[in-house]
């Protein structure tokens, strides 16, 4: 049996049908503002979270999914701490030892693994946005560049 896809991305995605829509599919209210982060985030984390007012803009997110979230800005934080360390250590090839690799460097594929797919889950992704059936134009997304600056680029 394939993955269904909830009955709200069916219906952002315009192929949303009376007839096949799950009856006993749960239904879970609608994130309408992003709560407080977790107070042990650090800054890392924080921007992550901070984003996500974009995915609630486009109603990704529900108040089951904050658990979910949290993890992937998680991910995130120990993503840009891992990459900060490699670059200040000038680290270009992670061995260990034995020619292997470090655990450092497995951590690190890890993290970029659960991170991609996390962030396309919730649309940070162009193809997570495509999956969901959220469309951005130029001329609707006057929060480009505060997204820029949140993310640090």
């Amino acid at each position: 049996m394939s993955n269904r896809k909830p009955t709200a991305v069916k219906k952002a995605q315009g192929t949303s049908k009376k007839c096949r829509e799950n009856k006993n599919e749960p239904k879970f209210e609608i994130v309408d503002k992003m709560p407080q982060p977790p107070k042990d985030f650090d800054e890392y984390a924080l921007k992550l979270w901070k984003a996500a007012d974009e995915a609630v803009k486009n109603s990704v997110i529900q108040y089951p999914d904050l658990t979910a979230f949290e993890i992937v800005c998680r991910d995130y934080s120990r993503y840009m701490i891992l990459e900060k360390h490699f670059k200040e250590n000038y680290l270009t090839k992670i061995e260990g030892k034995q020619g292997g690799r470090s655990a450092a460097a497995q951590d690190f594929n890890s993290v970029i693994g659960r991170l991609v797919e996390g962030l396309s889950n919730f649309g940070f992704t162009p193809l997570g946005r495509s999956k969901l059936g959220i469309t951005t134009k130029k001329e609707t997304n006057p929060d480009k560049e505060k997204m820029k600056e949140l993310m640090g680029a």
